[in-house]
């Protein structure tokens, strides 16, 4: 019988540290902790986001020279950004420093995160909504990315490299500052050429419906949004973006209430179940039983979450100044956690 081979995961043959968050004597982030546990999931998302809007976008839109110059600086942004990390570890390599795979694996997945950003700024020109702004995940997304890259930059202040780190997180804010103006764009309807007299009326051509866009209509509110987007309100994204370019202007700019909302049916519902049972409260039983009862118990538990609040922030501070003596305790961390559960009710 052969012999089994077991392979064992080393992780500090794949960078010095390994794992671990912090060193003995500091509180600052081991860099190999980044690298492995923070910027290439981050990289990965972030990747993931520009390539899905690069391929995802169908409208057209036309733009004004205020929204195409930051574009353009944007993406010269991006494309210095995205060739730092190979600058960086070529002159790495020639100066003798040691690179774990690791740093190779943290440079392809950051060269590749801008690359593909790049490719979906430049569709951005010609595609996407009425402002040259990304989407609220990916802005999200891009700011984390810029976080980690200064606390890259206060980890590097011990070595060498730490310019690299300073040069980054400069072009980093250069990338915010071209988010800063708004500018304007429009809507751009496609426009096919009419056939000629010469033509066949029976050639292989396609024959398409012209459909002028109405950028005022959002339709319904909700109505289409799934229960994430509910959660996070990710479903009023459009109307933020119209607010930007200044399409608000009267009450039909706004959505639509949901047909579960529409006064007019509502009403009617609670005037037959009134008929029928002479008392108000039966009638909400009847007509709107399970939102009407839904409703109170979620009324009742933000009320206890908002006064639980107090008791629990004494709770911590009580905690604090009884574990002065260095001695480790989980009470303050339940503690912190049942009071942001409870500020989380209190808003919702």
């Amino acid at each position: 019988m052969d012999d089994e081979v077991v392979m064992y995961w080393n992780w500090t043959e794949f960078c010095s540290t390994g794992v671990r968050p912090f060193a003995g004597d500091s509180n600052d982030l081991l860099p190999c902790f980044q690298e492995i546990v923070l910027q290439i999931p981050i990289y990965t998302i972030f990747a993931t986001i520009s390539a899905y809007k690069f391929g995802s976008y169908t409208r057209s839109v036309l733009r004004d020279v205020l929204q195409l110059r930051l574009l353009y600086l944007r993406i010269g942004v991006t494309i210095v950004l995205a060739q730092l990390p190979i600058w960086k570890i070529f002159v790495f390599h020639h100066t003798g420093v040691k690179l774990y795979p690791v740093d190779v694996l943290v440079v392809a997945a950051e060269c590749l995160m801008w690359a593909v950003h790049v490719g979906y700024l430049l569709s951005k020109r010609r595609f996407g909504g009425l402002s040259h702004r990304s989407s609220l995940c990916m802005n999200v997304a891009w700011l984390a990315v810029v976080v980690l890259d200064m606390v890259w930059l206060r980890t590097s202040i011990n070595y060498d490299w730490w310019p690299w780190s300073l040069v980054t997180v400069i072009f980093d804010l250069i990338y915010g500052l071209t988010l800063i103006p708004t500018g304007n764009a429009v809507l751009a309807t496609t426009r096919y050429p009419s056939a000629t007299e010469d033509e066949s009326l029976l050639g292989n051509r396609y024959t398409y419906f012209h459909f002028e866009m109405n950028e005022t209509h959002l339709g319904h509110a909700q109505d289409e949004a799934s229960y994430p987007s509910r959660f996070i309100f990710s479903w009023v994204d459009p109307l933020i973006t119209k607010g930007i370019a200044g399409g608000l202007k009267k009450i039909e700019d706004l959505f639509d209430l949901p047909d579960a909302l529409n006064i007019t049916q509502l009403s009617e519902r609670l005037q037959v179940c009134i008929s029928q049972t002479k008392t108000l409260f039966w009638a909400l039983h009847k007509g709107f039983g399970r939102e009407f009862y839904l409703i109170g118990i979620l009324r009742f538990t933000a009320d206890i979450a908002g006064f639980a609040g107090p008791l629990l922030l004494g709770g911590l501070l009580k905690q604090q100044n009884e574990n002065d003596n260095g001695e480790t305790s989980w009470s303050p961390y339940l503690y912190a956690l049942g009071l942001c559960a409870t500020s989380w009710l209190c808003k919702h």
